[in-house]
């Protein structure tokens, strides 16, 4: 694969990872029952791995279908990265989307928690452009367990989420918001210049003179 295990893990982990969901689930299930919330847990994460393993598993198809190529992707995604990470670092906090407050607990899980606080269009992007470009069916495995992994840490942050907020409180939100916005700007302009050196427009740093 052209970017290691841990920078892939760091990309999912920014953009499918637990920031802004615990948020919302914390304020939604403010007076649910322990049960109901291990449920509507369960079935965000659920619902949102799966999103995530298809796209995994299906996006070269995908792609290919639609007469896509991996340099475009991969400049597209780089621009929805940096738009998501511009929004992380300059935003005064990290708003919670309205949750419709008639709503089941249940319902909530698949929106918006499952999809789009958790299967974000920006994560989903990356992983479909990850996987495109994973070196054989090992390569998309790891993704794959990347994404395995990341869903187990969103579940745990779900179940604690108002122990977490109450520790770190909203301004502590608000700097690893903005410290996690400034590495993902880096990691999508990292994106942008996988793109061009794959259209041959920037040279490798590792290519010789001839």
């Amino acid at each position: 694969m052209s970017m290691s295990l841990l920078d892939i893990f760091a990309i999912l982990l920014m953009t499918v990872g637990p920031l802004k969901a615990t948020v919302v689930f914390a304020g939604a299930m403010y007076d649910v029952d322990t049960e109901t919330r291990r449920a509507v847990a369960r079935r965000t994460v659920l619902v949102a791995g799966g999103i995530l393993l298809l796209f995994a598993f299906l996006g070269q198809p995908i792609l290919n279908a639609f007469h896509v190529t991996l340099p475009a992707l991969k400049l597209a995604g780089g621009l929805i990265l940096l738009l998501f990470a511009l929004e992380l670092v300059a935003s005064a906090r990290v708003r919670n989307p309205a949750v419709g407050g008639k709503a089941s607990p249940l319902t909530l899980a698949i929106s918006p928690l499952a999809m789009p606080l958790v299967a974000t269009p920006q994560g989903i992007v990356a992983v479909v452009a990850i996987a495109a470009a994973a070196d054989g069916m090992g390569g998309v495995l790891a993704v794959a367990l990347c994404i395995v992994v990341i869903m187990a840490i969103d579940y745990a942050c779900l179940l604690n989420a108002e122990r977490i907020l109450a520790r770190i409180g909203q301004s502590g939100l608000m700097v690893i918001a903005r410290i996690a916005g400034l590495l993902l700007a880096a990691m999508a302009m990292q994106l942008a210049i996988s793109a061009g050196y794959d259209l041959g427009l920037i040279e490798r740093p590792d290519a010789g003179p001839g």
